[in-house]
């Protein structure tokens, strides 16, 4: 028969309660997410950093791709990425900034590119939809002198028959003669030099419809880059608030 008086042997120093208080803390450390409770501000420059990045995130990538709002936003993360120790943000938080500074300089790069090329493709359909309209104008206005030089050769011809048969009305009719043979010289120098301007202005036009299609292809190119651009920053912009509580900075 065991001894009644025997004491039982302890199984742990620690009591079971606290084993799981203990490693509950440390997964509830592993499995938090990222934040900046523990940046202590010391210095102006740094809140001023903090605060022109909290306003900053809160615009369109449209907006941050102005030099001076571009700018305020790089310097502002590299002031951050930089402080000192004794100022310095928590691991999470700088992984996540700098995160936000890579995209940022690389989105801000590409939608600088895509704004160029969208005014250079806006620009070049621009002139050629000028030079179709000086085509068609230069067309129709040689249509007309080409009408009135028809009529100048049918009044020209009644003149000269008027004249072989009015022999009294000779001066009168040697004045229309002459009128209209100089305004026939001005039609026919003025329909030359619709007809030269014309082949340039075609010649133009046949060169720019060669290149329109690409054009249009890099103006609707740059455009997608740009609404791409928009949603990818949106959703970034949104993830880092989420993850990031600016007030907790101060």
């Amino acid at each position: 028969m065991a001894n009644q008086n025997a004491k039982p042997v302890r199984k742990s120093e620690h009591g079971d309660t606290d084993m799981k208080s203990f490693y509950a803390s440390l997964e509830s450390s592993d499995t938090s997410s990222p934040s900046l409770v523990s940046l202590k501000c010391t210095s102006e420059k740094t809140k001023k950093a903090i605060h022109t990045l909290q306003d900053l995130l809160s615009k369109e990538i449209s907006f941050l791709s102005q030099p001076i709002h571009c700018t305020a936003m790089k310097n502002a993360l590299e002031h951050l990425l930089t402080l000192p120790e004794n100022e310095g943000l928590p691991m999470a938080a700088k992984s996540e900034i700098q995160k936000l500074q890579q995209r940022f300089e690389h989105w801000s790069l590409e939608y600088h590119y895509a704004s160029s090329l969208s005014a250079t493709a806006e620009a070049k359909l621009s002139k050629a939809s000028e030079v179709k309209n000086d085509l068609q104008a230069n067309a129709k206005e040689f249509k007309k002198m080409d009408s009135e030089g028809n009529i100048v050769f049918y009044n020209l011809e009644f003149w000269q028959t008027r004249k072989r048969k009015l022999e009294e009305k000779l001066e009168l009719t040697n004045g229309e003669i002459e009128r209209y043979k100089e305004r026939e010289d001005e039609v026919a120098k003025k329909k030359t030099e619709l007809f030269d301007k014309g082949r340039m202005l075609k010649a133009d036009w046949d060169d720019m419809m060669i290149r329109v299609p690409e054009v249009k292809a890099e103006w609707e190119l740059a455009n997608q880059t740009q609404d791409n651009i928009e949603v990818e920053w949106f959703k970034l912009r949104q993830q880092f608030i989420r993850s990031t509580r600016f007030k907790d900075w101060m």
